[in-house]
């Protein structure tokens, strides 16, 4: 974990606040838009993912697909609650929260690609995991994760709620994990996990020109896909939480080769602090803010609002803000009331509910 200290910027629903996570840079803005469609991710095939859901015909009847998508932020797993740790206690307890509230979880490339394939009425949500800190993914000389690491507290959560269908994304620097590295990065790609790009050595791409940005991502790019042959990331997370100023070493983020390796980003993670925008709609932007996750107690009073707990309370008291799914892969369903902020891409698949549809529904 690396040390960081509160920076600012806006919020959906509360005043601009946010917590910076590994590190002290406040998150920055990329300048760019969403492609007209979401390019197909090239990231090996996820055993774990559930069956595809039939498409139906006609339209589906209910959702709201261009409500907000809650992406939690981890980082260390260990025996007592801190700002930036959870205990295996924590995470279980966030776990049965999403599970008590109708949550589906999803990969970041899923939730970035639009290809959000869960069933009708749920809500998708995302956890993510930075720094591949040796906390996460702990295993026996079996090879079975142990019960106090992040994969352990997951896979146990799975095996206890076998309806519930359990993943994350992990944000990984170079030699991930502590031990057996590569093994463990195998393991989870097998086992239904996603694998991001968090650069090499955790370098602040802020002070860093296009070429500085290109080798540490580059080189991280090529260690993951030598590590897992044939799995290629298109997620990636911001150290520090700091974007280059300027524009040509901000493009050098989401696309770039180095020594022969190239990478294509569907989006940027930031570290902070409000849920995000559907990637159907206008909102929509490639910077993806996270919630990050820690004891409330650790922070004051007046930021609660910004971490796991104070949107926890804003879910519950508005339901209505959460993208829910319509079960169909073909159509994007949402009140009527919200069509003019589907973005102009997706118009062909647009299933706007009237007032009386959804309230029928």
């Amino acid at each position: 974990m690396k040390a960081s200290t509160p920076a600012l910027c806006a919020t959906l629903m509360l005043a601009p606040l946010v917590l910076s996570g590994c590190g002290a840079v406040a998150p920055t803005t990329l300048n760019a838009a969403k492609p007209s469609a979401p390019k197909a991710h090239r990231s090996a095939v996820n055993p774990k993912e559930t069956a595809p859901t039939s498409v139906p015909d006609p339209k589906p009847t209910a959702g709201n697909e261009l409500g907000v998508v809650p992406i939690l932020e981890y980082h260390n797993i260990g025996p007592t609650e801190g700002r930036w740790q959870r205990t295996p206690r924590g995470l279980t307890a966030d776990l049965t929260w999403l599970y008590e509230h109708n949550f589906a979880l999803v990969t970041m490339q899923q939730y970035e690609s639009g290809d959000m394939n869960i069933p009708a009425g749920k809500h998708p949500a995302v956890l993510t995991f930075d720094d591949g800190d040796y906390s996460q993914f702990q295993w026996t000389s079996a090879h079975i994760p142990t019960p106090t690491s992040a994969v352990g507290v997951l896979e146990a959560f799975a095996a206890a709620h076998p309806d519930f269908h359990v993943t994350a994304t992990f944000f990984l620097n170079a030699n991930p994990f502590g031990s057996d590295s590569v093994a463990k990065m195998q393991w989870l790609v097998a086992h239904g996990f996603e694998l991001g790009n968090h650069t090499y050595t955790h370098a602040n791409i802020n002070s860093l020109n296009a070429q500085g940005i290109e080798k540490e991502i580059g080189e991280e790019e090529t260690y993951i896909e030598h590590a897992v042959p044939g799995y290629v990331p298109v997620s990636f997370a911001l150290p520090y939480g700091g974007l280059p100023q300027d524009a040509a070493d901000r493009t050098a983020v989401l696309d770039g080769t180095y020594q022969g390796t190239s990478w294509h980003f569907l989006g940027v993670a930031l570290v902070g602090a409000n849920p995000a925008a559907s990637p159907f709609s206008r909102a929509f932007s490639i910077s993806v803010p996270r919630i990050q996750v820690c004891d409330p107690s650790l922070v004051a009073a007046s930021t609660r609002y910004y971490i796991l707990s104070g949107y926890e309370s804003e879910f519950a008291k508005n339901p209505a803000m959460l993208y829910t799914s319509s079960g169909s892969a073909k159509w994007i369903s949402f009140p009527a009331a919200q069509a003019g902020q589907l973005n102009p891409a997706y118009s062909a698949r647009a299933d706007a509910l009237t007032e009386a549809a959804s309230a029928a529904k």
